[in-house]
């Protein structure tokens, strides 16, 4: 059956006195801009958050700069603090070497200077014994063979007497060594006069007598230029003597030079 007539017979009106309308659901009046609204809403919330995001980042990486930063001062801070502790320890290291060289340089001049110094003046001390013994720096002593004839003697001695062999000075004045030499003895005797032994050789010797005045002690060397004493008055004698201390005669004297017997 049709269902329009029979609502028709049900209502009993004639199927033209009713006519349906059907009206389109209205729009609500602010769902466009609502929408508008919410899609406004969320771009600036989007923006917000990436303005958020952006500052974050920012903010993020500086400070991860900064620490960066700090870290690579921190560290250069300790690699300046290690650098210049390395510099200062060797230094420190040097001033000591330093130090401990120059004392044991220094304490080596001093013990050397003292041994020259007493060496010079004290050759037979008991320092100079003690270091020739132990360093084995005792001179070795070598044969010297010369004779008398060997030398050539000169005495500048002015006017002098001449008697078996003993020169007798008639002035007063230095004393000369009539060669070149070496003291080998020195003795002062009651009078108060020195006698001086000189070695020339092994086999030829000068003594020295009556020096109110000595200038040289045993062991030093003497030259035929340089006084070694020097005679108030006259009296003061020389004389040459062999190896076996026998009083050498063979010569004469002829202008202060001294001719040796063929």
């Amino acid at each position: 059956m049709d269902e329009k007539k029979e609502y028709e017979e049900m209502i009993d009106m004639p199927e033209s006195t009713c006519s349906v309308k059907v009206k389109k659901a209205k729009k609500p009046l602010f769902a466009k801009k609502t929408r508008k609204r919410r899609a406004g809403s969320e771009a600036v919330k989007n923006e917000v958050i990436d303005m958020v995001n952006a500052a974050a980042e920012k903010t993020e990486e500086s400070d991860i700069k900064a620490e960066t930063a700090e870290a690579q001062t921190l560290r250069e801070t300790q690699t300046t603090a290690e650098i210049k502790q390395k510099a200062k320890s060797p230094k420190k290291k040097f001033k000591f070497a330093i130090s401990g060289v120059g004392i044991g340089v220094f304490a080596i001049v001093a013990l050397t200077l003292a041994i020259i110094m007493t060496n010079a003046v004290f050759p037979n001390s008991a320092i100079n014994v003690f270091f020739r013994s132990v360093f084995g720096t005792e001179q070795k002593t070598v044969a010297d063979t010369r004779v008398f004839s060997d030398f050539d003697v000169s005495l500048p001695y002015g006017e002098v007497s001449l008697d078996n062999g003993v020169i007798t000075l008639n002035e007063k004045g230095s004393l000369y060594s009539t060669a070149d030499g070496a003291v080998e003895t020195l003795s002062k005797g009651e009078d108060g006069k020195f006698t001086m032994l000189i070695r020339h050789s092994d086999n030829f010797f000068t003594a020295i007598t009556g020096m109110d005045y000595a200038y040289f002690g045993i062991g030093d060397q003497v030259r035929r230029t340089v006084p070694v004493g020097y005679a108030n008055g006259t009296g003061a004698t020389v004389c040459f003597l062999d190896g076996d201390n026998s009083v050498i005669a063979s010569y004469t004297v002829s202008d202060d030079v001294v001719l040796w017997a063929a």
